[in-house]
């Protein structure tokens, strides 16, 4: 059959998209959740998973199971309300694993957005100790793991000078 689909996408130029659904064994990688053969799966160039985020029913987040194709993507949300209308949320801190076990909190998607808005503040007029910026950042409450990704996506420099390290937005 995977044959026939790939004529079939050859001929025509279209991408086939195939939705299949997630078995309920817990601790396995999602890549052999699916139910049913692997054989889809292993095949796919892209692999996308959607799941409910266990707290708060409305949210979904789409990420990356598997990619063959290009870099591999930021875990996406959005929100469907009460009347089936989609709204996109954005960017959401999450990994795989959390998204499978549903155990994630809503709110540590908008935790990074804050981390990152707290680096640019701090940042805007040049660089900054990173001794400096851990401490003001935990008296915010952002966590050490949460502030380092931020300040990955947002592009920001560590450099070590003779008297420590300082950190610069690029």
């Amino acid at each position: 059959m995977m044959k026939q689909l790939t004529a079939v996408a050859d001929r025509s130029g279209a991408a086939i998209v195939i939705i299949g659904h997630m078995n309920k064994t817990s601790g396995s990688k999602g890549i052999y959740r699916s139910l049913g053969s692997i054989d889809i799966t292993a095949s796919a160039r892209s692999v996308l998973l959607v799941g409910r985020i266990k707290n708060n029913s409305s949210i979904r987040v789409m990420a990356q199971l598997k990619n063959s194709l290009a870099e591999e993507g930021k875990p996406i949300a959005f929100e469907i309300n009460e009347n089936s209308k989609v709204r996109w949320i954005g960017e959401y801190d999450i990994t795989l694993d959390e998204l499978l076990a549903g155990n994630i909190s809503p709110q540590r998607g908008r935790h990074r957005e804050r981390a990152k808005d707290f680096l640019e503040a701090l940042l805007e007029d040049g660089e900054m100790d990173s001794t400096e910026i851990y401490a003001q950042a935990e008296a915010e409450g952002i966590s050490r793991r949460t502030l380092e990704r931020a300040k990955s996506e947002l592009g920001v420099r560590s450099v070590q000078l003779s008297g420590g390290w300082v950190w610069r937005l690029e």
